[in-house]
């Protein structure tokens, strides 16, 4: 029983002088506060996410492709251009129109001075009621060839913006189909572009729907492949 107390005693000191060595040796103690924080799990899942729109995209017009200005995976906003077109023949015609159009002006202008000139004229009896007349049908028709040919230029000109095609709502392109130097006609897919912007919908597998509890947050990243 002694023999036991003694030794008893011995690893008591032993266990001091460990004690009393590990604070003389300053093992860093550290006292924090308790928080609350939240628990982020990450799971992969297999489901589907359907785009709230998606779309063929076709030139308005014929040509041999220029550039294409967006691959498969580019990010796009409204109004981007995607692919032009050659519009050499087009700015041609459009520069023709603009100067028919100047041309028909200026004829309109002359007509409208000298009709002023023969209305000062007639109580003088310089010229002739007639001859009047004549001027005044003169102005009407360069008139409607002036509408005639601002309607001709403002054709050109909405033809010539048609030989670029551009991105009618935000999205992501996930086809391709065009390449330069090619010629493609109307209604000849150039591009699929799948919206962004709205959430759309997924379908996780059900064992996984049953987990979430309804304030979870709940973050879903898709691949381009997969969206439909």
């Amino acid at each position: 029983m002694r023999n036991r107390l003694i030794c008893l005693l011995g690893l008591l000191s032993l266990t001091g002088h460990g004690v009393f060595a590990a604070t003389q040796a300053g093992v860093p103690v550290a006292v924090v506060e308790a928080k609350e924080l939240p628990i982020f799990r990450e799971v992969q899942l297999t489901g589907t996410v359907t785009s709230p729109q998606v779309a063929m995209l076709s030139a308005a017009t014929s040509g041999v492709v220029m550039s294409v200005l967006a691959e498969a995976g580019t990010r796009v906003s409204v109004g981007n251009t995607l692919l032009t077109l050659d519009a050499e023949l087009a700015q041609l015609q459009l520069q023709s129109a603009t100067a028919k159009v100047a041309q028909v002006r200026n004829a309109l202008l002359d007509a409208e001075r000298r009709l002023r000139e023969a209305r000062v004229l007639v109580p003088q009896r310089s010229i002739s009621e007639s001859a009047v007349r004549d001027i005044e049908a003169e102005v009407e028709s360069e008139r409607a060839a002036l509408q005639q040919a601002e309607a001709e230029a403002n054709y050109r000109r909405a033809l010539l913006d048609r030989h670029q095609l551009k991105a009618p709502f935000p999205g992501v392109v996930s086809k391709k189909l065009v390449e330069q130097g090619e010629w493609i006609a109307p209604g000849q897919g150039a591009f699929e572009l799948v919206a962004t912007g709205d959430t759309g919908s997924a379908s996780p597998p059900a064992w996984w729907r049953g987990g979430v509890l309804a304030s979870t947050t709940t973050k879903v990243k898709a691949f381009l492949g997969l969206l439909s």
